[in-house]
């Protein structure tokens, strides 16, 4: 089980994230370790530098020893040593015997590799490194041939330096340990922050899952990033959200509208069925069937209409049209309506509205402003529509002094299947509205709608001078 968790542990971001930003503290420890070797070799090199300088200087004062006797070239190179700072100062013949030396009585240094060297060296001169007494720490010795028999010996210690080198060692595993550990702790908290966010949204989308659409992500202010992607989330559901209540009210207004006109041809049919029925009765009832049938053809292909519409699929004839001259001859199409009920049509129309449009789709939408606005306007009322330009835009208005729309229900008007109350015992389905804008919308349009209750209303659609292309 733990091992289990433990491999689940490892998938996960937080883990990756912690190593990763483990690991760029190792690397840069590395790069410092790497820096820390190459100052550290740079300091033995100039200890075999001086070293060098040292043989040089004393190989050039040896003729101021010819004379002397070995006591007092022992002192005089005892001397030298204790000036350099050095652990010995000897001079050998060709075959390794000591011709004079400074104190080593007290080192206890084995040096015969290094006089083997210095005796079998040719030419210039060879270092050598060999193990202090205490058997930790090593001394520096360098061998220089002089002449071809006398050999200068010179050593050094380096246990100084390698004690400093030891200490910083020691305190450098110290902190890459500590920081090690720090790095683990800080890169799994950075981690679980980073993430936390990433966490809320997971559970809001399991919830969603589980059919609580009104769930949301909190905005904590986790980041930039993550308050983003929370935002986008959130704003991403809230249409989820309004679409599947869209659909639902869709689909409740569909299966009411769907069920008067099913339920008539089926009682038609019953009767045709059933009854005892005349020829001129199967007549009627037929007639009364393909009616009841092309209503509901013209309601799903209204429907289909506004769907492709919404979803930017609406095919469109474009051509070049005269927006007054259409809503000229509409007018004059609802003039006999219009007396009928004893309302005057007002026109104010400008003559310069050419556009680039679907003539045959803009017919439809101002028959619709039309007819709505006639068919809710009483006996004795006024209907006035205007057409308008600028070089900017074209505007049509229908404006009416009908029943008026309510505040409440005017945000609704432009839904399917949508109806006010005072038009549910009209004829109609409450798709002409809907369809209208989505028609006006894939032009680049808008229609828009402002009312006052008992007093009037207007529809306004309005259209950029831009040339479509179909």
């Amino acid at each position: 089980m733990q091992l289990e968790k433990l491999l689940k542990f490892r998938r996960t971001l937080v883990f990756r994230l912690t190593l990763l930003y483990t690991l760029s503290i190792l690397l840069f420890s590395g790069a410092f370790l790497g820096y820390r070797l190459y100052r550290d070799s740079g300091h033995y090199s100039n200890i075999d530098d001086g070293l060098l300088k040292d043989a040089l200087l004393t190989s050039q004062r040896l003729d101021s020893m010819t004379g002397m006797s070995k006591g007092e070239k022992n002192e005089y190179l005892d001397n030298q040593t204790k000036r350099h700072w050095t652990l010995f100062t000897r001079i050998l013949g060709s075959k390794g015997e000591v011709l004079a030396s400074s104190d080593t009585s007290s080192l206890n240094i084995d040096l015969n590799t290094a006089v083997t060297k210095a005796i079998n060296l040719d030419t210039g001169h060879v270092f050598d490194t060999v193990l202090l007494p205490d058997g930790h720490y090593t001394a520096r010795i360098i061998s220089y041939k002089v002449s071809p028999d006398i050999i200068l010996q010179i050593g050094t210690s380096q246990k100084n330096l390698q004690r400093i080198i030891e200490k910083r060692w020691k305190e450098f595993c110290l902190v890459l340990t500590i920081l090690i550990v720090f790095s683990i702790f800080v890169g799994w908290f950075v981690a679980k922050c980073a993430i936390s966010g990433v966490k809320e949204i997971t559970k809001t989308a399991i919830e969603i899952s589980e059919g609580n659409f009104s769930s949301r992500v909190p905005i904590k202010g986790g980041g930039e990033e993550i308050d983003k992607l929370a935002t986008t989330f959130n704003d991403m559901i809230e249409k989820t959200e309004s679409l599947i209540k869209g659909m639902k009210e869709i689909t409740d207004n569909m299966a009411h509208d769907l069920r008067s006109p099913i339920t008539r041809i089926r009682g038609a049919a019953e009767m045709a069925v059933t009854g005892g029925a005349n020829e001129q009765d199967y007549e009627l009832m037929a007639g009364n069937i393909v009616e009841e049938c092309d209503r509901l053809l013209a309601m799903i292909n209204t429907m289909m209409d506004i769907s492709e519409a919404d979803a930017g699929l609406s095919k469109l004839n474009i051509s070049q049209v005269d927006l007054a001259q259409i809503t000229e001859e509409t007018c004059e199409l609802f003039g006999p309506v219009a007396e009928d009920k004893n309302i005057k049509i007002i026109k104010n129309i400008s003559k310069s509205t050419i556009h680039f449009a679907d003539k045959q789709k803009l017919q439809r939408v101002v028959s619709n402003l039309l007819d709505n606005s006639i068919k809710y306007t009483p006996a004795g009322g006024t209907v006035t529509v205007t057409v308008d330009a600028d070089e900017d835009q074209v505007m049509v208005s229908v404006n009416d002094n009908g029943v008026g729309i309510s505040g409440d229900e005017l945000p609704n008007i432009f839904k399917r299947f949508y109806r006010c109350d005072r038009s549910r015992s009209l004829p109609g389905n409450g798709l002409g509205l809907s369809w209208a804008r989505a028609i006006i919308q894939a032009h680049g349009g808008k229609i828009t709608a402002t009312s006052i209750l008992n007093e009037k209303s207007t529809f306004t659609m309005t259209l950029p001078r831009i040339p479509l292309h179909a």
